[in-house]
C-alpha cells in the first residue's frame, strides 16, 4: 500500500520556505497567465492545442523544482533530491518533444489533406474537360468517333459513380448528380437521335451501344462494370431499332419505357437474389408499340419453375403488338410469396398482371402462382360514364395460361376474342404435365369467344360466363370440385352458327365445336336462359344445386350414368329429340329418382326378358 509522505513546511530551512514561496508565486501567476491565453484562444483549435501543450510541461517543470525542496531531499550530487529533480526534467523535456511531434505531425496531415484535396480538385476538373470534349464528339457523323465519345462518357460516369458509392451514398450527392447528367446525355440521344424515321447508320450503332453499356452496369452479376442501378433513365418516346434485353436486373423502376417503339425483342430477366427488395419492383410498361416479342422472367429458372423472380406489379397497358408477335410472361411470383406454404400462408398475396391493347399471336403465362391475370381493357375505364352504349373490342392472337396455381383470370366485358383461351388444358400444355393447379376465379363476362376455351384445374372454385358467346369448343376438365359455374344467358354455337337442323346428329355429336364439362360434383350449376346449339356432355357425378330454367339443349345432351341432382329449378328445360323431330322437356337425373339412362337400359332388359319369356311359352 502506498503512502504519501507527510510534508511538515515548518521543519525545512529558511532558504526552503522561500525558494518554495517564489515558486508558488511563479505558478500562480503562470497559471494566470495560460487562463487569460485560453480566453484569448476560444475558438481556435490550433492555439487551444499549443496551450495545452505548454501548460503541461510548465506542470511538470515546476513540480520537479516543487518536489524535491518540499520533500526537504537533498540537492547533493547522488541526492535524492537530485535524481528526482532530474527525472521530473528529463519527463518534461520528453513530453514537449511528443507534443512537438504531433504538432509537426497535424501540421503534415493538413498540409497532406489540402495536396489530396487539390488532386481531387484537379481529378475533377479533368473529368469535366473530358466530359465537355466527349459530348461534342458524340455527335460526330463519323461512327468511329461517335462510338469513343461513347465509351468515354461511359468511363467518366463510372468514375463518378465509384466516388457516389465508396465515399458514401448519403454525403456523397454530388458525385451522383454528376454521373445522373451523363446518363441524362446518353438517353437523351437515344431519344431523339435514334429514331428510325431519321437515323442515319451510325446514329443506328450508336444507340445500340449506348444501351449495351446501359445494360452492362444495370446487371447485377459480378461483370466488372460499375453499378447504375441507383439512377434514372428515361427512354420515353425512343425508338429501338435492335433488341433491347436487360439481363439479371434488380428492377426497371428507374427506367422510363413508355411511349417507347420496339423495332425487336425486349426482354428483362430479374435478379432472384433482390427478391427481399421486390415488393416495390414493378413492370409498368405503356403505350408501347411491340413489333418484336417480350419476355419477362427471372435472370434464371428451372423448367419445373422452382426459381421464381419476385414482382409486386405488372403493366402493359395500351400496348400495341404485331401480329406474328408474342408476349411471354414466365416463373415471376408476388412478394412473400411461400412455395411451400399452402393456401392459407399465401392467401392474400397475389400479383397483379394487366394487359390490354392490340396484343400479339401468342401471349402466355407460365409458373405464376397467386396471379391476378386481366386481358382486354377494364369496362369502366372504355365506359367511365357506364353508359352500355360502347363496341365489342377485338383481342386478336392466343392467350395461354400454363402451370399457374391459384390463378385469377379475367377477359373485361364486351370483347371479341379471335384465338384461343387456353388454362392448363394438358393436351396441347408444352410439357403435358399432370394438372395439379387450383384455378380460383375464370371471369369472361358479356364477350364473343370464336375459337376454343380449354379450361384444366385440380380444383376450380368460379367460373362465369354470363352472357357470352362461344362460336366453337368449350372444354372444362377438373379433377375434384368445381364451386360454381355461372353461364346464364349465353350461347354455345355450332361451328359459329344456330344453325342446327341441317348438320347430320352423327356429324353434331363427333364435332369439334362442342361443350364437354367434367369433374367429380359441382356446388352451383347455373344455365338459366343458355342456348346449347352444339352437343353437350356433362361428365359429372353430382350437382348440388342446378339453375337451368328456359334452358334448351338445340343439339342433344349426354350425362354422366352415375350423375345425381340433389337440388335443380329447372322449368322450361328442353331439349331437341331428333326422333321425334321436336323439343321435349330434358329432366335432369334426381337424388331420389334413377336416371333416365338407366330407365331406359332397365326397360331394355324387361323388352328382352318378355321377349325371350314368349318363346319358351310357345
Amino acid at each position: 500500500m502506498i503512502t504519501w509522505p507527510n510534508i511538515d513546511f515548518s521543519t525545512l530551512s529558511p532558504k526552503r520556505q522561500e525558494s518554495l514561496t517564489i515558486i508558488g508565486i511563479l505558478f500562480i501567476v503562470g497559471l494566470f497567465g495560460f487562463a487569460a491565453y485560453a480566453i484569448y484562444t476560444r475558438g481556435k483549435k490550433k492555439k487551444r492545442y499549443n496551450l495545452i501543450a505548454l501548460l503541461s510541461a510548465f506542470i511538470i517543470v515546476a513540480s520537479s523544482f516543487f518536489l524535491p525542496i518540499a520533500l526537504n531531499l537533498s540537492f547533493q550530487k547522488d541526492g535524492a533530491g537530485s535524481v528526482l529533480l532530474q527525472s521530473m526534467l528529463t519527463i518534461s523535456g520528453g513530453l514537449v518533444v511528443l507534443f512537438t511531434y504531433m504538432e509537426n505531425r497535424r501540421k503534415n496531415d493538413i498540409d497532406e489533406s489540402k495536396n489530396i484535396d487539390e488532386k481531387i480538385q484537379k481529378l475533377h476538373d479533368s473529368r469535366y474537360e473530358r466530359n465537355i470534349k466527349s459530348i461534342e464528339l458524340i455527335f460526330s457523323e463519323k461512327t468511329p468517333t461517335a462510338l469513343s465519345a461513347v465509351y468515354s462518357l461511359c468511363k467518366i460516369a463510372d468514375d463518378w459513380v465509384d466516388d457516389y458509392i465508396n465515399m458514401g451514398k448519403k454525403n456523397n450527392s454530388s458525385s451522383k448528380q454528376e454521373a445522373q447528367s451523363i446518363i441524362n446525355v446518353l438517353c437523351t440521344y437515344i431519344r431523339e437521335y435514334g429514331k428510325a424515321s431519321d437515323s442515319n447508320g451510325y446514329k443506328k450503332e450508336v444507340c445500340e451501344t449506348i444501351m449495351e453499356e446501359i445494360c452492362n452496369r444495370l446487371n447485377q452479376s459480378d461483370n466488372g462494370y460499375s453499378d447504375w442501378s441507383d439512377f434514372m433513365f428515361n427512354f420515353e418516346g425512343a425508338i429501338f431499332t435492335h433488341p433491347v434485353i436487360f439481363k439479371n436486373v434488380a428492377d426497371i423502376n428507374n427506367i422510363n419505357l413508355n411511349g417507347c417503339t420496339f423495332i425487336n425483342n425486349l426482354e428483362i430477366y430479374f435478379s432472384v437474389e433482390y427478391n427481399n427488395q421486390a415488393s416495390s419492383r414493378e413492370v409498368l410498361i405503356n403505350h408501347c408499340t411491340f413489333k418484336g416479342s417480350v419476355i419477362l422472367a427471372p435472370g434464371k429458372f428451372t423448367r419445373g419453375g422452382s426459381i421464381r423472380a419476385a414482382v409486386s406489379n405488372i403493366a402493359l397497358e395500351d400496348s400495341h403488338f404485331a401480329k406474328d408477335s408474342k408476349l411471354e410472361i414466365k416463373h415471376l411470383c408476388p412478394p412473400d410469396y411461400d412455395p411451400e406454404g399452402d393456401d392459407s400462408k399465401n392467401k392474400g398475396i397475389e400479383l397483379p398482371i394487366y394487359v390490354y391493347g392490340n396484343l400479339p399471336a401468342n401471349t402466355s403465362f407460365r409458373y405464376i402462382p397467386q396471379a391476378n391475370i386481366i386481358v382486354g381493357q377494364k369496362y369502366d375505364s372504355r365506359d367511365p360514364g357506364m353508359s352500355g352504349a360502347i363496341q365489342h373490342t377485338i383481342i386478336q392472337g392466343n392467350i395461354h395460361i400454363d402451370q399457374c396455381d391459384n390463378v385469377i383470370f379475367e377477359i373485361p366485358d364486351k370483347h371479341i376474342i379471335n384465338g384461343v383461351v387456353n388454362i392448363n388444358d394438358p393436351d396441347i400444355s408444352q410439357y403435358r404435365q399432370p394438372i395439379s393447379e387450383n384455378l380460383k376465379n375464370i371471369k369472361i363476362n358479356d364477350c364473343i369467344l370464336k375459337n376454343d376455351v380449354l379450361i384444366a384445374g385440380s380444383e376450380i372454385d368460379i367460373i362465369n360466363f354470363l352472357e357470352s358467346t362461344f362460336h366453337s369448343s368449350l372444354k372444362i376438365m377438373s379433377r375434384g370440385r368445381i364451386g360454381k359455374l355461372i353461364a346464364p344467358d349465353s350461347q354455345f354455337l355450332l361451328n359459329g352458327s344456330t344453325n342446327t337442323r341441317e348438320v347430320p346428329h352423327g356429324v353434331m355429336i363427333n364435332s369439334k365445336s362442342n361443350v364437354s364439362v367434367s369433374a367429380n360434383y359441382i356446388d352451383l350449376l347455373e344455365l338459366s336462359g343458355t342456348h346449347f346449339y352444339s352437343y353437350v356432355d356433362f361428365q359429372i357425378n353430382k350437382i348440388k344445386l342446378l339453375y337451368s330454367k328456359d334452358t334448351i339443349f338445340h343439339a342433344g345432351v349426354n350425362t354422366s350414368t352415375n350423375l345425381k341432382v340433389e337440388k335443380f329449378k329447372s322449368t322450361g328445360c328442353r331439349k331437341y329429340d331428333y326422333s321425334k323431330k321436336k323439343y321435349i322437356l330434358f329432366k335432369w337425373p334426381s337424388i331420389n329418382s334413377p336416371n333416365p339412362n338407366s330407365n331406359q337400359k332397365i326397360a331394355s332388359a324387361i323388352a328382352i326378358t318378355s321377349t325371350i319369356s314368349g318363346m319358351f311359352s310357345k
